[in-house]
């Protein structure tokens, strides 16, 4: 049982970290084209913190323990501020696209840019870990503030999704443009509830005593919420295709309605 946990959360990883890889290679190259600074962002987020961060900060633990080996301290310490990086570029994603009008929102920015750099001096530098034990204060800073990112990203997608399917039904959308939003509301809540549970069994101490049977669950949910992002930012023009099919007769038959009620 123990093996298959292995095997299969190994799997899953490999997987994990190739397709973000993948993911933000992409949509780097499109940002280096369109210079457009949406594609910019999420290309950051998916290859530094779906692929290069997590990559980092295993081979750091498996090269050595940061707080002796000075190698596995640079491979760590690369992953950690590659990870807080990401997750700040996911929230500005969250702040400059869905609501660039909002100030407020700006200072929650800001807040989690301050959080994270501290995040990064205390445990990266000082403390040489990742994260600390959960009843350690310093382990609630960096971890709060990265969930929080994933989160806003899930509420402001979904909104705006919201707004675009309105829109959708009165033919003034894109539905190629809606589905994106909404596959990435669909990752986004997914990493989020991720992290949420990995968040709850570190805090339970049930991490601590089954590693490998979390490691699984939480790659295991994971792995879909890329699935939908290649979809979204890489999708085969198949599935392009099938979303302007089923609008145009989505919008057919709301016409069709609209012409029988007026009879």
């Amino acid at each position: 049982m123990a093996n298959a946990s292995i095997i299969t959360a190994e799997l899953a990883l490999a997987a994990f970290l190739t397709l973000n890889a993948i993911i933000g290679i992409r949509l780097l190259w499109l940002a280096s084209r369109t210079r457009e600074r949406p594609e910019l962002y999420l290309g950051i987020g998916h290859l530094f913190g779906g692929a290069l961060g997590w990559a980092l900060l295993f081979l750091g633990f498996l090269v050595g323990d940061p707080k002796t080996s000075t190698l596995g301290l640079v491979l760590m310490v690369s992953g950690l501020i590659s990870l807080n990086i990401a997750h700040l570029a996911l929230a500005l994603f969250a702040w400059r696209v869905f609501n660039p009008e909002r100030r407020l929102l700006g200072v929650l920015f800001f807040t989690l840019v301050a959080v994270l750099g501290a995040d990064f001096v205390h445990n990266g530098l000082i403390a040489r870990e990742f994260a600390p034990p959960a009843e350690n204060f310093w382990y609630w800073p960096g971890a709060m503030a990265r969930n929080l990112c994933w989160f806003w990203l899930t509420s402001s997608s979904f909104l705006y999704w919201r707004k675009l399917r309105r829109r959708l039904r009165i033919g003034l959308a894109d539905p190629v443009a809606a589905n994106r939003v909404f596959l990435l509301f669909l990752t986004s809540a997914l990493i989020t509830a991720t992290a949420l549970i990995v968040s709850s069994a570190s805090v339970l101490g049930i991490w601590a005593a089954h590693p490998h049977f979390m490691g699984s669950v939480s790659m295991l949910l994971a792995l879909p919420a890329v699935l939908f992002s290649w979809l979204a930012f890489i999708p085969p023009a198949r599935y392009t295709d099938w979303i302007e099919r089923r609008a145009q007769a989505q919008a057919e038959v709301q016409a069709h309605i609209r012409a029988l009620v007026r009879k």
